[in-house]
């Protein structure tokens, strides 16, 4: 059971801001270190600005996010699905999207870590970021405990229900998320399949 959350990079930007410009500098900095051909980094940036657009400040802060996690935890996350579904056990793969509504950490998204508090009911356990649930929080948590405890069983994970294997060629995820708890089959508009074409994913 592996899975990702939609907004992992967040908890690393807390505090930094960024123009459309310094972001745009930064994408350049690190791929013409990255890739050699000169001729193929320019294309590689000129992709990553189209797939993560930024003209403003807010709009930078949230491509860097969006694009760090798609690199450093989706598109892996994905990859080793992948892998564990050729194995001789069945995987599933989750995607956690809703972030705490009555936390102080609301406006970082479903960032790292977020899905464990609801996992683990430990809303009241969080020092200064305490936060008393709403409605929509405790549906995520119990539907997670849920699924856990079925896949902890030996079970396919519920909810949501008919949860099937990961299969690569028709990936399905489970996606615990604000509105509702049900399968998606898709998590980031299929980033990670552009991101391999520029040698930044598997």
């Amino acid at each position: 059971l592996i899975g990702t959350n939609k907004h992992e990079w967040s908890f690393w930007e807390v505090g930094n801001t960024y123009t459309p410009d310094e972001y745009e500098a930064w994408i350049r900095g690190w791929v013409t270190t990255y890739f050699t051909n000169a001729d193929f980094a320019e294309y590689v940036i000129t992709t990553l600005l189209e797939m993560y657009p930024a003209t403003t400040d807010v709009e930078a802060w949230w491509a860097r996010v969006a694009m760090n996690t798609d690199i450093w935890f989706t598109c892996p996350s994905l990859a080793y699905a992948r892998i564990a579904a050729r194995g001789n056990e069945p995987a599933y793969a989750y995607h956690f999207n809703h972030a705490p509504e009555n936390s102080p950490l609301a406006g970082m998204g479903a960032s790292h870590g977020f899905e464990l508090s609801f996992l683990f009911g430990t809303a009241d356990q969080m020092g200064r970021w305490t936060y008393t649930p709403t409605v929509n929080d405790q549906r995520v948590g119990d539907d997670m405990r849920t699924a856990w405890t079925d896949f902890a069983h030996g079970y396919p994970p519920a909810p949501p229900e008919e949860w099937p294997n990961y299969n690569a060629g028709n990936p399905l995820f489970g996606e615990f998320a604000t509105a509702a708890t049900t399968l998606v089959d898709q998590i980031n508009e299929g980033r990670c399949d552009r991101l391999k074409q520029l040698y930044l994913a598997r």
